[in-house]
């Protein structure tokens, strides 16, 4: 392995999180607690970042699998 960032799963990670920034932004500066339930972020959002965060977590069990 040559350099971590030519991971396909840090890629998707760094993806990830710019969207996380870019759907928080307007968020209250003190509190970035997303919660649905109080409507701080639309379920088309969540339901993005939800199948987002599946895809990488499933990436990386696989990649701490490889590497046992």
């Amino acid at each position: 392995m040559a350099n971590f960032k030519e991971l396909l799963v840090w890629q998707k990670s760094i993806d990830f999180v710019i969207e996380i920034y870019k759907i928080t932004e307007a968020f209250p500066k003190t509190q970035l607690i997303i919660f649905r339930n109080l409507n701080f972020l639309k379920e088309e959002n969540y339901q993005k970042l939800n199948q987002n965060i599946i895809e990488i977590s499933k990436m990386l069990n696989g990649l701490i699998n490889s590497l046992k």
